[in-house]
């Protein structure tokens, strides 16, 4: 009889023993990777074995490969030109923009300019033509006063003089009545109402022209429709005339008329030499 040696451990392990080393594989790769990466080591790349020299057409495809090669080459030299071209056309033509862009700009600055100017001016006549109003009307009635009120009078006229030099005149005058309302006749305003008169004039017309198109495309729809169905009517009444010509003669003209039968059956007819007689006796 043998001798047992002792029971024999079983290889089976948990799962979640299991998983855990597969994890820990995993990691241990990962960070083998890494490192390799940081190093700057690379994966030994496969060397291209190319064409065996057992091959029998081997010249005629490196030469076939080589003319491929500088096709491309040149395809792709072509490319850059044709992109290096059009940027440079592209660059030019936002240049010119910029700088047409930069040219309105200046103008409409310098016509802002000598808008501005024209309006100090005609503000500057304006303070010039009711401060010599002031003073007439002063002089009118100051002679009648003393001395001192002379000279309060010339005191007052140099301190507003110098409120005239220092401060802007204002646009109209405040004594008038409805000295507070808004210029009538403003270029701006006139401007607007000019647009607003081209645009509404524009608009007129091409609603016009929009209609017309409508009532052209309905009256040729009406006139088309009219045609197809005269057409039709034309093309039904000749039809129905033809078919009807057909059944007249196909009723008037049968092919068994003028071409007779010979029927085996009438040849036969005598049936009292073939046919059993009625009162036979079978």
């Amino acid at each position: 009889m043998a001798k047992l040696l002792g029971k024999k451990g079983s290889k089976r392990q948990k799962t979640a023993l299991k998983y855990n080393i597969q994890k820990r594989v995993r990691e241990h790769r990962r960070r083998v990777r890494k490192e390799a990466k940081k190093a700057g080591s690379k994966r030994p790349q496969k060397k291209d074995p190319g064409i065996p020299n057992s091959w029998p057409f081997k010249a005629q495809m490196l030469e076939s490969l080589e003319r491929q090669k500088k096709a491309k080459e040149q395809e792709l030299e072509k490319r850059r030109q044709e992109a290096r071209s059009k940027a440079k056309e592209e660059q030019k033509q936002r240049e010119q923009e910029r700088q047409q862009v930069i040219a309105e700009r200046e103008a409409q600055k310098a016509a802002k300019r000598k808008q501005q100017v024209e309006k100090n001016k005609k503000e500057r006549g304006r303070a010039s033509a009711s401060s010599a109003a002031a003073g007439a009307s002063g002089a009118s009635t100051g002679g009648k006063g003393d001395a001192d009120a002379d000279m309060d009078d010339d005191e007052d006229d140099e301190d507003d003089e110098g409120e005239e030099e220092g401060d802007a005149p204002p646009e109209v005058d405040a004594s008038m009545p409805y000295g507070g309302l808004e210029p009538f006749g403003r270029e701006d305003t006139a401007k607007e109402l000019t647009d607003s008169s081209i645009r509404e004039s524009d608009a007129m017309v091409d609603q016009l022209e929009r209609a017309e198109v409508a009532e052209e495309k309905r009256a040729v729809f009406r006139a088309l429709t009219r045609l197809r169905g005269a057409a039709i009517t034309s093309f039904d009444g000749v039809a129905r005339a033809q078919t009807g010509n057909l059944d007249e003669y196909s009723r008037k003209n049968q092919w068994r008329h003028s071409h007779p039968l010979h029927h085996l059956a009438e040849d036969e007819s005598d049936v009292s030499r073939w046919a059993f007689p009625e009162n036979a006796d079978f």
